[in-house]
């Protein structure tokens, strides 16, 4: 008996969830690295290295720094992927509110990140880019970049320092009074537990000087689509076509 198109769309639909929801289309796999001024860093998965610095310290108010997260195993969103590299650039900026004239970029040993020194005050902008991955090695499907998670500040002193962040629309303002090994800002907890994807924030003081010590950035693999799933939509197509 001769099936319409109507009779065979569950048949097809089926087909369709079956590769939508497989392993090669689950969710994305994440990636969390930790980056600061003095090039330590540390990822959840595979490795890290700082590649690449353009610009010198103290001297430049553009600072950029390539970095390399390598032997990924991606095999749980596509087969065989399971020695990935990728690429990144952060990039410091060091600006003074006041003035159009830019000032130096400065890494402390410990790897706080600062604007004329080692920290800026009130006058001082740092601000700080992530670049999309780039030179993806070993993996089909996409790298990108989701945003920044946390923030830590340091080089708080005994009296109510503060600094503001400026991300995206929102500004927030955080304090640290007695603690002077720094203050950390989880993007969560100011923006209802969502993860804006925005590459560039601002730091500057309110009240003292301050530093950036570190950043967490957020990257997801997210595989291409089945081939097969892509086959059955064809099929859908042209079984739609021919119904027609």
């Amino acid at each position: 008996m001769k099936k319409t198109f109507k009779q065979s769309l569950p048949v097809i639909a089926g087909i369709g969830a079956i590769f939508l929801f497989n392993g090669e289309s689950q969710a994305a796999t994440l990636i969390t690295a930790n980056v600061d001024g003095a090039a330590e860093q540390s990822t959840s998965l595979g490795s890290i290295s700082a590649a690449t610095v353009v610009g010198t310290p103290g001297t430049d108010s553009t600072i950029s720094t390539t970095y390399t997260i390598s032997g990924l195993d991606l095999s749980a969103e596509e087969a065989g992927a399971t020695n990935v590299s990728f690429k990144f650039t952060v990039t410091y900026v060091g600006s003074n509110s006041n003035n159009s004239n830019p000032l130096d970029v400065s890494f402390s040993d410990l790897g706080n990140v600062g604007v004329g020194g080692n920290q800026f005050n009130g006058a001082e902008l740092l601000t700080i880019s992530v670049s999309a991955p780039t030179d993806v090695i070993g993996f089909g499907g996409t790298i990108k970049f989701d945003g920044f998670t946390s923030w830590t500040a340091g080089n708080f002193g005994n009296t109510p320092d503060s600094q503001s962040l400026t991300y995206g629309t929102n500004i927030i303002e955080f304090q640290n009074s007695t603690d002077t090994s720094g203050s950390t800002y989880t993007v969560g907890s100011g923006f209802s537990g969502t993860l804006q994807a925005v590459n560039t924030f601002t730091a500057q003081a309110i009240n003292g000087s301050n530093s950036m010590l570190n950043q967490d950035l957020q990257f997801s693999a997210v595989p291409e689509p089945s081939s097969a799933f892509l086959l059955s939509l064809g099929l859908s197509g042209l079984l739609l076509r021919r119904r027609k």
